[in-house]
């Protein structure tokens, strides 16, 4: 992780860079925002302190955002797409009906988030703490949550279609009238979840409130 960080700063340092003026301090930003500025495409604001800030309706997309502090900030309706937030912290953060297409939250901390009705396709979320957070109506096809934490989380009515659950943890997770198609939810690890009326893949079904496959009979 580290060295894919320096990475990412090495080539953006370089002043022949096309978005090497796109570097910014958290001080920086707080200005440019307070003036009215809300196109913030692209931008470096990495281990930034943005805590609690009122960011809705702004345009973060491509923005790399790796290790940022984003706890409790409003980003309703904003623009995240295919952003890097790799180990953000955005507990308590709210995204409802944000555009977060193929954002990168790997390692990333959104417990107790609100990301309903969020748009995240091909969302990444590997080994993501979304404990207690909200993406209920949310469109996460294609999304994956490998090893991630879903305790208590609330998918029900989400597009989950082709999702990747490998390892997760679904520990009293409500996917109640989700929809699972040709995603693996058997191979997450299973503690209660509820799947009330979920759409299910083909050859799963629900037994004790566990879903396996016809083969693990």
């Amino acid at each position: 992780m580290i060295e894919n960080f320096n990475s990412i700063v090495r080539t953006l340092l370089n002043p022949r860079h096309p978005d090497a003026n796109k570097i910014v301090n958290s001080d920086n930003f707080h200005v440019r925002h307070q003036k009215g500025e809300r196109n913030f495409s692209r931008i470096t604001l990495c281990y930034a302190d943005l805590r609690g800030m009122n960011l809705a309706e702004i345009d973060l997309s491509n923005a790399v955002l790796w290790g940022a502090n984003l706890q409790g900030v409003n980003m309703n309706r904003s623009s995240l797409q295919g952003a890097n937030l790799t180990e953000a912290n955005l507990t308590g953060a709210t995204l409802r009906y944000a555009n977060i297409e193929g954002v990168n939250f790997a390692k990333a901390n959104l417990s107790q988030g609100n990301l309903h009705h969020a748009y995240g396709t091909g969302c990444n979320f590997y080994q993501a703490n979304l404990r207690g957070a909200n993406l209920s109506k949310g469109d996460f096809e294609q999304v994956n949550f490998a090893e991630a934490n879903l305790e208590k989380t609330n998918l029900t009515w989400a597009n989950l279609n082709s999702a990747n659950f490998t390892q997760a943890s679904l520990k009293h997770t409500n996917l109640s009238w989700a929809d699972l198609e040709a995603s693996n939810p058997e191979d997450a690890y299973q503690n209660y979840p509820k799947f009330t009326g979920s759409r299910l893949p083909w050859g799963v079904h629900i037994v004790r409130q566990k879903i396996i496959t016809n083969q693990s009979q």
